[in-house]
């Protein structure tokens, strides 16, 4: 489904900016 995929990219997307904002 279409919302697994959106779901994980905000997860990589919020985890790049953890990461980066460290």
């Amino acid at each position: 489904m279409a919302t697994t995929a959106i779901a994980r990219e905000l997860a990589g997307w919020c985890w790049s900016l953890a990461v980066m904002d460290d």
